[in-house]
């Protein structure tokens, strides 16, 4: 398969990118392994304008939907032959190793790093990680980290940090658990565990944020159940029914029929 590419191809036809192109890094080991264009500002709005009038004039949008399951099941014919070669890229894209993913990007690890420093200047207490791990030379790893006595009102405890840290805040009540979790800007997801199902429901239905999961719910989040958040964690939901929304627009049509 293919890793090495100059141009985009946007509205039928190759275009020489604004930006140039930059290597793709294997975060694991930190070594290129394929060449991707970098797309610019010029080139975004010719590849808006050209999915727009794909939309707007193309035949996609007024075709039957047996006419549209037949050229989706043409593309996966031309996808299902290239299977190994694209987990072999996958896997060098996302660096994953037996023991653990690291970062995708050296800017997230800094990120990261800076997120450690601010948390104990904030007096927050190290129980264990906040390094390398041994014998990872290379590679944008980092170990899974734990840190105690942390306030709400912290750093730590407001901001999504996005990476293998916990932050651990102590409650006496669940009412103050509930005030805690929701004394929040962003509301994406929540978990609680508890033995007394009847009040983590009640728990749950208080709690802010767009997906609850207790006792880990059903392990996994399922294709068929709306994810989104609250707050500033986004607007709207992807998957289920409801996120076939977030690809339609309402339209009001009156008409007098005197």
């Amino acid at each position: 398969m293919k890793t090495n590419y100059q141009k985009l191809f946007i509205a039928g036809d190759w275009r020489t990118p604004q930006h140039g192109t930059e290597p793709v890094i294997n975060p694991a080991t930190e070594f290129g392994f394929a060449t991707a264009p970098v797309a610019g500002i010029e080139d975004c709005h010719a590849a808006l304008a050209a999915a727009r009038t794909a939309f707007d004039r193309g035949p996609w949008p007024r075709l039957h939907r047996t006419e549209r399951v037949a050229a989706l099941r043409k593309l996966l014919d031309r996808l299902l032959p290239c299977h190994d070669e694209v987990i072999e890229l996958m896997v060098l894209e996302m660096g994953f190793t037996r023991a653990q993913a690291p970062f995708q990007h050296h800017m997230v690890l800094k990120h990261f790093e800076k997120c450690l420093e601010i948390a104990l200047r904030e007096g927050a207490t190290l129980v264990c990680g906040g390094k390398r791990p041994a014998g990872l030379e290379r590679g944008f790893f980092f170990e899974l980290t734990v840190f105690d006595n942390v306030t709400n009102d912290s750093t730590l405890a407001q901001q999504e940090v996005f990476g293998p840290i916990a932050a651990v805040v102590g409650y006496d009540s669940n009412e103050e658990a509930v005030e805690l979790e929701n004394a929040s800007n962003y509301g994406l997801g929540g978990g609680i565990v508890s033995r007394d199902v009847g009040t983590a429901m009640q728990m749950a239905l208080r709690v802010r944020t767009g997906m609850v999961m207790i006792n880990n719910g059903p392990g996994d989040v399922h294709a068929d159940m709306p994810f989104g958040g609250f707050k500033q964690s986004g607007l709207g939901r992807e998957w289920g029914e409801d996120g076939y929304y977030e690809f339609t627009d309402l339209k009001s049509i009156g008409f007098n029929a005197g």
